[in-house]
């Protein structure tokens, strides 16, 4: 919308580098999101964003809607950034803050990694399903 173009340019007017890209490779998102401090991904309909989740095993901060799978994956301010869908002043105002606050950018770039480690990983999957076959297994005996 016009509200984030223009603040876009106000932040890399204040020295601020943010390059939209895109539709890229997975791979070359990858790359590009490696080298970001921050993941601005404000879905309207995505129910599951796995580019935040991407994002957040990179240890990267994201931005994104508060959709109800990613409100009950995700804790707003600790290891990431939820907004209503479609509210671009919410949207600016945090891109703002996170611009003067780099400490803040890490600590949830680091409790990402740590929430996805937990929950987001092939192990922690595989670690939940046996959870749950052991408990269904429990209640039949």
């Amino acid at each position: 919308t016009h509200e984030i173009k223009a603040k876009i340019d106000e932040l890399c007017a204040r020295g601020h580098v943010i390059r939209p890209h895109g539709v890229v490779s997975n791979d070359a998102a990858l790359a590009v999101l490696s080298r970001s401090d921050v993941l601005v991904a404000p879905t309207r309909d995505d129910l599951l964003n796995l580019t935040v989740v991407e994002a957040m095993g990179l240890a990267r901060c994201a931005i994104t809607t508060s959709l109800p799978p990613m409100v009950e994956g995700l804790r707003d301010g600790q290891d990431a950034i939820l907004i209503p869908s479609g509210d671009a002043e919410a949207l600016s105002g945090h891109l703002d803050k996170l611009s003067r606050d780099r400490p803040r950018l890490s600590t949830i770039g680091a409790e990402a990694r740590r929430s996805y480690e937990a929950h987001f990983t092939l192990r922690a999957h595989i670690d939940a399903m046996e959870r749950v076959l052991h408990e269904v297994a429990q209640g039949s005996s």
